[in-house]
């Protein structure tokens, strides 16, 4: 719904919400859910996220995984997750993807 309000949805090919599956993150399904429904491989996926539960996910399926330094983590700093790499701003994304 929050996709839909602000009328982007339409730019994501895969949605997996909360409730989509009978797991969350930092379960891995979620992620290996949208993998299969995009006909994709671990190896053509990276995780982009604000909060633990993102990096572990990833981490538990075996992709890379990229944290924005700020966001939602439970007041905790997101390194101490050890993702693959840590960007300040988003628009840092493209650069690290390169």
């Amino acid at each position: 719904p929050i996709l839909k309000a602000f009328d982007i949805a339409r730019y994501f090919d895969v949605i997996i919400g909360g409730d989509t599956l009978r797991v969350k993150k930092p379960d891995p399904a979620p992620l290996q859910e949208a993998l299969t429904r995009l006909g994709a491989g671990k190896e053509q996926a990276v995780m982009v996220g604000d909060s633990k539960n993102d990096i572990l996910a990833a981490k538990a399926l075996g992709i890379a995984s990229i944290a924005v330094s700020y966001g939602y983590n439970y007041d905790e700093p997101i390194t101490r997750y050890r993702p693959d790499h840590v960007i300040d701003r988003f628009t840092a994304l493209k650069e690290c993807l390169a």
